[in-house]
């Protein structure tokens, strides 16, 4: 197996080169923690809740705060940064 891209990676193939076989789609993405602790309040999973809230740091917020979070998170930001900016602008 080679190390670069596909021969496809123009089209929006995003495999390594040797792996693509041809279909030259791109690989399923795995689901953001934000979107998995969407899924999980719609489904009642506690248990999975509790641990994306507790892997941020977010334990004991409200889930609307969590939330917060969690989309600054899939941003690539800061988790608290972005609930303090969002407190801040709540009490202005």
């Amino acid at each position: 197996m080679s190390a670069g891209t596909c021969k496809h990676a123009a089209s929006g193939c995003d495999y390594p080169a040797g792996e693509c076989g041809g279909a030259c789609v791109r690989k399923p993405t795995q689901p953001t923690d934000a979107e998995r602790y969407t899924r999980a309040m719609i489904d009642g999973n506690l248990t999975t809740l509790v641990m994306i809230e507790r892997k941020h740091d977010l334990f004991g917020y409200p889930p609307d705060i969590v939330s917060i979070g969690l989309r600054a998170v899939a941003r690539g930001q800061d988790a608290h940064e972005a609930i303090d900016r969002h407190l801040a602008d709540d009490q202005s």
